[in-house]
């Protein structure tokens, strides 16, 4: 008996309907393998599967888009945290930022805190420096958010307001204004010294 040269199917297929099968060979007495065979063979399961994704471009659709939407999702929140920071802010600024962002709407711009669209919080950020965005504007606003303010600063242990610079008034007499006897420049300038010196308030050197 001569060999086929239509190897059988494999396991898991099957033939579809509609399929005609035409025998030959073997002597012509109809006792011979098919030579032919016409018609849909069906596919295994798993083959079926990899046909549509590779007709969708490697990727179900309804993948892609819910791909696609995650992807929108994580855009927003790095977007959000990215403009939760401010540049060239120090780091008492971020700090107020953070502590009011807990409860009211802020935003940077440049090194000024927008807040609620209508007060302007700039350097230092004490509420002092709370201010409205329109002159005379948003009263009632700006006493709720400076009491905001200062409740998150005193959290934060920031003082209310930066600390002030030494007055001229605090300052020892400088001894160096002291007469020099004798002639030359320093025993010129000496009363020029004190004079000025005097002209400010301070005490007699």
């Amino acid at each position: 008996m001569a060999a086929s040269a239509h190897p059988p199917p494999p396991p898991g297929y099957r033939l579809g309907a509609g399929v005609r099968v035409t025998l030959g060979g073997g002597g012509g007495g109809g006792g011979g393998l098919p030579s032919t065979v016409e018609g849909a063979v069906a596919a295994p399961p798993a083959a079926a599967a990899a046909a549509a994704v590779a007709s969708a471009g490697g990727v179900p659709a309804a993948t892609r888009e819910k791909l696609a939407a995650a992807a929108r999702r994580v855009g927003e929140v790095v977007g959000r945290e990215r403009a939760r920071v401010g540049v060239g802010v120090g780091a008492d600024g971020q700090a107020v930022f953070d502590a009011l962002a807990k409860t009211l709407p802020v935003s940077w711009q440049g090194t000024t805190i927008t807040i609620l669209d209508t007060l302007h919080l700039p350097p230092p950020y004490t509420p002092a420096a709370l201010r409205p965005v329109s002159a005379g504007g948003a009263v009632d606003e700006l006493a709720r958010v400076r009491m905001v303010l200062t409740n998150e600063r005193a959290k934060l242990d920031l003082p209310a307001a930066p600390a002030a610079a030494p007055s001229v008034a605090t300052v020892a007499a400088p001894l160096a204004v002291t007469p020099v006897t004798g002639a030359g420049p320093t025993a010129a300038v000496a009363p020029a010294v004190r004079g000025a010196w005097r002209s400010r308030g301070q005490p007699r050197v």
